[in-house]
């Protein structure tokens, strides 16, 4: 769904990523929660994702910080602490400017 304004940020790493690609900002996935991101997808999100594997690699359609250098480990592990993951809790938030 495209967004012009969609952002991604980190509560822990105090990081905002800006949508670079807003015709993939946001999307839904048959098998899939949600999407954050085209291409590789920068979040993707299971269904069932407490059970299922997701995984997160920043970069495809939102901003990498600027020392992070693509196809590096530390690209893979900078959002969720490794590229697959389990979610155990999940927080989505509209931003709604008045």
């Amino acid at each position: 769904m495209p967004d012009n304004a969609s952002f991604i940020f980190s509560v822990s790493k105090k990081t905002k990523h800006l949508c670079h690609d807003k015709e993939n900002a946001v999307w839904m996935h048959s098998g899939s929660s949600v999407v954050f991101g085209g291409g590789n997808s920068d979040i993707f999100i299971n269904d069932n994702c407490n059970v299922k594997m997701s995984h997160c690699l920043l970069g495809s359609s939102y901003y990498l910080p600027h020392d992070l250098e693509e196809d590096s480990t530390e690209e893979d592990n900078y959002l969720a602490g490794s590229l697959r993951f389990k979610v155990i809790d999940i927080e989505v938030y509209t931003v709604k400017f008045i």
